[in-house]
This record gives structure tokens, C-alpha cells and sequence, in this order.
């Protein structure tokens, strides 16, 4: 499900693609904790529990089949993200610094997961407390306060989603994403298409479980399998 078209990634040489490749086989746990906290201004210690899947012909009549199920109408916006890292510091400890159209966002690995298809994301979305957090790991240098404070870190990959969000009752939701790979100017680098099933959880040892649910929920209710590939792995292996 993805196009590749001409073009370069932004400011990423081949050779830190390669590495940063690398990184993530090595750095990337399967088991991590939030994204996304959707109508939150302050940060959170929720925990969101994910599995990816590849949407296929079947996943719009299982959709379907589950409007009866949804507790709101289906939502549907448009974001870019531009990830920013230096040498590798971020992603090869699977730490995901990016700019959502005007908002900081970091996630970073959190426990509880099993280290199966499921992963957990822990996200702040407050620009002190993204800066507090990099300044304590000692990831970076650091220069003043706020993210200015890190000059170093330097975007290399731009991605452009098309998302649908689906919630349904008992708490889980199913987005499906279309997602353009963008050059430093802007240009359609190639295209993919990805859908996550994601429930919240309040505590590490509620995380194992909820990666069952969903796991299940993906197998039984959507008849796809789990993947492991998510929009920055396409992005750096494509480009």
C-alpha cells in the first residue's frame, strides 16, 4: 500500500537513513505508552495501548458492520508532522520528538506491555515539559530553556495523514490513516496506508491486558493481523 515516487527524505543523507534504520531494530520496544490525549491541554500519564494493522478490501465492510457500535460520528482531519532528532539520540531509544502542525509533541516507551504486536506510548504535549524530559535523559545539549534550548535537533522526516477515528463503546477506537511522505519542500515523496486499534489505560499493570483486548479486537473483529511496520518505519525504509 505505498507508492514510492522521486525525491530525497529532508536533510537525511543515505547513510543516516541506513543508521537510523538500524537504531530502530534496536532501539524499538514493542511495548511502549500514549500518543495522543484528543481535547487535553495539560500533560497526562495515561497510557495508550496500540496495535497496527494493514486495512485491506474487508476492513471497510468491518467497519461497517460496526457502526451500531460507535459512540460518536466518524471524525476525519488532516495533520503534518515534522520529526526532529539529532544523530539518532531520539529514535535509536525510541523517543519521537515532532511538531504537529503547531503543537510539541513527544512520545517515549513506557512498561507494562508483553512485547507482542501491542504497543503503549507515553506522550507529553507541553513544550516545558518535552524540554524538561530530553534536558534530564541527557539526550542533547542544552542551551536555555524551552526546545529552543536544543539547537541540534533538526527535522529529517515530514509525513501529511489523511485520518479517519472511529470510537467505539467500551473505550476502544479504530483510526485508519492515509499517509503521504513529504521532501523538504513539500513534495509527495510516496504514499501507504496504516489503522491502529488503541484503547487508555491509567496504569502499567493494566497494559498486558489491554494488548490482548485489542489484539483480539484487530483478529476476531476486523479479520487483519497485526503489524509491526508504522508510518516512521515506511517512511525510513522507502526513503
Amino acid at each position: 500500500r505505498l507508492v514510492p515516487s522521486e525525491g530525497a527524505s529532508p536533510g537525511v543523507p543515505a547513510t543516516q537513513r541506513v543508521a537510523i534504520r538500524a537504531a530502530l531494530r534496536v532501539g524499538r520496544s514493542a511495548t511502549s505508552c500514549p500518543r495522543r490525549y484528543r481535547g487535553c491541554t495539560m500533560d497526562s500519564r495515561n497510557l495508550e495501548v496500540e496495535v497496527k494493522f494493514q486495512p485491506s478490501e474487508g476492513t471497510a465492510a468491518a467497519l461497517e458492520g460496526l457502526k451500531q457500535q460507535l459512540t460518536c460520528p466518524v471524525k476525519t482531519k488532516v495533520f503534518t508532522d515534522s520529526y526532529f532528532d539529532e544523530d539518532l539520540k531520539l529514535a535509536s531509544r525510541d523517543w519521537w520528538l515532532r511538531r504537529r502542525n503547531d503543537a510539541w509533541e513527544l512520545k517515549f516507551p513506557a512498561q507494562g506491555g508483553t512485547g507482542a504486536t501491542a504497543a503503549a506510548y507515553e506522550e507529553l504535549s507541553q513544550e516545558e515539559s518535552i524540554a524538561r524530559k530530553i534536558r534530564d535523559a541527557e539526550l542533547t545539549t542544552a542551551e536555555g530553556q524551552g526546545l529552543a534550548a536544543f539547537p541540534a535537533l533538526v527535522p529529517f522526516m515530514v509525513l501529511r495523514t489523511s485520518r479517519a477515528t472511529y470510537c467505539l463503546e467500551g473505550g476502544l477506537e479504530i483510526v485508519v490513516d492515509q499517509v503521504e511522505g513529504l521532501d523538504a519542500a513539500g513534495a509527495v515523496l510516496g504514499t501507504m496506508q496504516v489503522g491502529e486499534v488503541e484503547r487508555m489505560v491509567s496504569t502499567p499493570e493494566e497494559v498486558a491486558p489491554a494488548e490482548q483486548e485489542v489484539q483480539a479486537f484487530v483478529r476476531d473483529r476486523l479479520f487483519a493481523a497485526p503489524i509491526r511496520v508504522g508510518k516512521a518505519d515506511w517512511y525510513l525504509r522507502i526513503f
